[in-house]
């Protein structure tokens, strides 16, 4: 049988970015529906739940997914890897609900889940392993080049699910279960449809083949062994500072820093789009003893996103002011502060996801144990430290002082993967240092500038200065990149090259 072509990386970064671009405008449109609707504690709840959720899979996560990745993107037919992985998968869920039975049996569940309902519990739980299968399933695409129809699909389940989403707040039936339901419905139709297209349509690439399970364990503990103390360690030191707001100041902070955090997300768009792929690159060109290769395409994407998140970044914080009281409601204006510290979260995260991808992607996981292992000890003391009342010997600065702590010390933390990385590339990290200071500068500088022009349009609606002061600090973007090409590592020589292709493909088409 002959196996489907690689989709090109043009393509599928081009298609994923276009699909994640129409995510980004339906969660523009809904970003302040359920915050609104469900109120800062009811959407704190959730949010605070779903993160339970999320840490709870990942303690029984051994680098399963992260090895499963690695070595499909690595082979182009592993039928027997899917198999493998998928019992592990289901015996995961069978675990993680067995140790929440545990703990309503020995009435321990307010100690884990301070404050929350048995059965939302239980319906988060499924909600996020739903919303797992469905990433797993995308990320199988990606792992053998097939990414515009799963993307595509993602798309089409998201702005179906929105149309539903505003339906009920207007009807008056958005809460706590409906909201949860929608996006369980939506989760599991992706899956549905990934799962028919991937392992039935491409069988022969997905599923196909005879069980090989000693080679695959061999090769996952190889893998996995140097990274089992710190997946069962970090993410309970992740989840630490969540639970702390929680404990120490309630839903109502918790539904402020969720806020912040969910809208920060927004700015990823762009290293959500490239993420699977620059992983699968990389550990496809690094397995092919081409690092060169893999060195092009970590410094290309490196440069590009960090500056697209510098970017967003400045622009979110400087319009949170205006933004949150008027799409969210007046009950978030205390979230304002918080969310002008977490628009900058993003910029922290786009190092990491890159910089732990490339480690991950060569394989290199004794080394980011190591070091990952040795940043979580600051991070604990200073996590009690931000938050701790202050009969506590804490500063009591609640959500905002965990938003400063996830953005100054990870930005820090995240500089030595990064210089790990261009010395394992052969690259010049000092140079790529000073211009991604540059970028924040310029970057800064505009933001500002923003403000500014925000506060002089402050009597006219919304709208409309949000709209006319972003169109400067885009434009004056747009200049930066125009005098200094390299903020996105290129040149201006390659602008006009892809300007023409552009132009001589529309002329075709016409």
């Amino acid at each position: 049988m002959v196996l489907p072509p690689v989709e090109s990386v043009r393509r599928r970064y081009l298609v994923t970015l276009l699909a994640q671009f129409s995510r980004l405008a339906i969660s523009v449109v809904t970003a302040g529906v359920a915050p609104r609707v469900l109120g800062p504690v009811v959407f704190g709840n959730y949010n605070f739940l779903l993160n339970a959720a999320s840490t709870l899979r990942s303690f029984l996560e051994p680098s399963a997914q992260q090895a499963f990745f690695t070595f499909s993107s690595q082979e182009r037919s592993s039928g027997s890897l899917t198999k493998i992985y998928t019992v592990f998968l289901c015996l995961q869920v069978i675990l993680s609900f067995g140790l929440i039975a545990l703990a309503v049996f020995l009435q321990v569940t307010d100690r884990f889940w301070p404050g929350q309902q048995v059965d939302q519990l239980l319906w988060i739980t499924l909600l996020d392993w739903t919303m797992f299968f469905a990433i797993s399933l995308q990320q199988l695409g990606d792992s053998k080049g097939l990414t515009v129809r799963p993307q595509v699909i993602s798309a089409v389940v998201s702005a179906l699910s929105a149309i539903v989403l505003i339906g009920f707040a207007v009807v008056g039936w958005l809460n706590f279960y409906t909201y949860v339901w929608l996006n369980l419905g939506a989760a599991t139709l992706i899956t549905l449809m990934l799962g028919q297209w991937l392992l039935g349509t491409h069988r022969e690439l997905c599923w196909a083949g005879k069980w090989h399970i000693g080679n695959y364990v061999r090769r996952w503990w190889h893998y996995a062994a140097p990274l089992l103390v710190y997946e069962y360690y970090m993410p309970l030191i992740s989840f630490l500072g969540v639970y702390l707001v929680q404990a120490w100041y309630g839903s109502l902070e918790q539904g402020y820093f969720a806020l912040a955090l969910r809208w920060s997300a927004l700015v990823l768009v762009f290293t959500s789009a490239a993420l699977s792929i620059f992983w699968r690159e990389i550990a496809y060109w690094t397995a092919q003893k081409r690092r060169d290769m893999a060195a092009q395409i970590y410094q290309r994407f490196d440069r590009l996103l960090i500056f697209l998140a510098f970017t967003l970044a400045g622009w979110l914080a400087a319009i949170s002011l205006i933004l949150v009281p008027w799409l969210a409601g007046e009950s978030y204006r205390a979230a304002v502060p918080v969310m002008m510290v977490m628009a900058f979260y993003p910029v922290t995260q786009t190092y990491g996801q890159l910089t732990t991808a490339a480690i991950k992607a060569t394989e290199r996981t004794a080394f980011y144990r190591n070091w990952s292992i040795a940043f979580s000890l600051p991070d604990i003391a200073l996590t009690y430290l931000v938050v701790a009342p202050r009969e506590f010997l804490g500063w009591n600065l609640g959500a905002i002082g965990i938003a400063l702590k996830m953005v100054v010390y990870g930005f820090l933390c995240v500089q030595v993967f990064e210089w790990a990385n261009y010395h394992f590339f052969n690259l010049n990290y000092k140079r790529a240092l000073l211009e991604k200071l540059i970028t924040g500068i310029w970057v800064g500088v505009s933001s500002v500038i923003l403000s500014i022009l925000l506060s002089m349009l402050s009597a006219l609606h919304p709208v409309l200065s949000l709209s006319s002061a972003s169109l400067l600090y885009f434009s004056l973007i747009g200049l930066g990149v125009w005098l200094r090409p390299n903020f996105i590592g290129t040149s201006r020589k390659e602008i006009f090259s892809l300007a023409r292709s552009l132009a001589q493909k529309l002329s075709k088409n016409d």
